[in-house]
């Protein structure tokens, strides 16, 4: 097997996005690697990931306080028409039952999350984020969920516990897991707390 090696990536050595041989994450960091654009989504080759032990995201939140960590774009997951490409073959992001802890977001964005959206075609799936810490705040109408902000394609077995998530000056709809679901949620749960002070909020 031939990989690709775009320039500067850690992922590099280790898969190459494809169905069978994913980008394989190790690290808080390689997580938040995927908003580089060399990760933006191909219609006609999607790229895969998987994680392959749990991830620890405290140094990474430590390191930009004002922000933690970025949510992954909506341009990453299978982006819909909008974006001038249709999701026509599937893609996955694979936890493989691993943990990611030590998760903060702090943002004033449209969309709050681990990922701002996972469009159709595209499942997540076998992941577990324990004591994630969600903050949103100060954008008329934004989704927030811990795992996505907005969801069209599928959740499957996934699992967020103790999750603190928070919303100020947003009409918009807050859940554990999702903010805005259209799509699938398959065998997956959540615990944790919400506090919003307007708008929509619920327990997925």
């Amino acid at each position: 097997i031939t990989t690709t090696t775009p320039p500067g990536t850690t992922l590099a050595t280790r898969g190459d996005g494809g169905i069978d041989t994913p980008w394989q994450i190790s690290t808080c960091e390689e997580l938040q690697e995927l908003n580089d654009p060399k990760y933006l989504y191909n219609a006609s080759s999607p790229f895969n990931y998987v994680l392959v032990n749990d991830i620890d995201c405290t140094n990474l939140v430590n390191a930009n306080p004002d922000t933690g960590f970025v949510p992954i774009k909506q341009t990453v997951l299978a982006p819909d028409y909008s974006f001038g490409q249709a999701a026509i073959n599937p893609q996955y992001f694979d936890g493989r039952n691993h943990t990611i802890t030590g998760l903060t977001i702090k943002s004033s964005g449209p969309r709050v999350g681990l990922f701002e959206s996972v469009s159709p075609l595209t499942t997540v799936k076998n992941l577990k984020i324990k004591n994630a810490n969600i903050v949103g705040e100060n954008l008329v109408y934004a989704y927030t969920g811990t795992v996505s902000a907005t969801i069209d394609g599928t959740l499957e077995n996934v699992e967020v516990s103790s999750a603190n998530i928070s919303t100020k000056n947003s009409s918009g709809s807050t859940g554990g897991l999702v903010g805005s679901n259209y799509g699938h949620i398959i065998r997956s749960s959540t615990t944790g707390t919400i506090n919003k002070d307007v708008g929509q909020s619920g327990n997925l």
